[in-house]
């Protein structure tokens, strides 16, 4: 299976989500939420390959991460978002139990960060906007 996957063509001039993980179970999860959102789905599941795994995309809406990947360079991540992806909101989620690095997440200027949980509840209302 390829490390990316991108939306239908009938959305192709929809925004852009990008999934920074490597859970295949909620990486299918969050790209049905995100697909019934009106948006483009791109998954990058090995952090070695962001930004070079954006392509040519310029219409990045949201840069969802998964706080728990491997190789996560937390405290300079942001900043490479803003420079690959300008304009796009940074989310970061994470275990409840690892309070530790949901603050790291948070102190690196990420512009939201959760818990999976709450994620996950709240998805579909934070992808939409209605929620900050």
């Amino acid at each position: 299976m390829s490390d990316q996957q991108k939306g239908s063509d009938s959305q192709a001039d929809s925004p852009c989500v990008v999934f920074l993980g490597n859970d295949l179970m909620f990486q299918s999860r969050i790209g049905s939420v995100v697909r019934s959102s009106g948006f483009r789905f791109l998954a990058i599941r090995d952090v070695s390959k962001f930004p070079e795994g954006l392509g040519n995309e310029t219409q990045v809406k949201w840069v969802l991460v998964d706080l728990g990947m491997a190789g996560l360079k937390l405290p300079e991540l942001p900043g490479l978002v803003r420079t690959s992806a300008p304009g796009a909101r940074l989310l970061g989620y994470g275990a409840h139990v690892q309070k530790d690095v949901l603050d790291v997440a948070v102190e690196s200027g990420f512009d939201l960060v959760l818990t999976r949980g709450q994620f996950d509840r709240d998805m579909a209302e934070i992808l939409s906007g209605s929620t900050n």
